[in-house]
């Protein structure tokens, strides 16, 4: 797993960075994870899975949504 320790401006660690992908394997393992995350957090998640499925699809792929 490839995490990131967050540091204050005096060298203290106050958080870890788990990249999303990661983050999502490990919710998927331990389901009550899933309580650790804001409503507003489940959106978002949701919004950048829209975008990137878009980003994902061909140029053309895309006009057909908009004839």
């Amino acid at each position: 797993m490839n995490l990131h320790v967050i540091k204050d401006s005096d060298g203290n660690s106050t958080g870890v960075f788990i990249p999303m992908e990661e983050w999502a394997k490990l919710v998927q393992k331990n389901t009550e994870l899933n309580a650790l995350l804001p409503p507003d957090a489940i959106a978002t998640k949701r919004k950048s899975a829209i975008t990137k499925s878009l980003h994902d699809l061909e140029e053309e792929a895309l006009f057909k949504y908009f004839d």
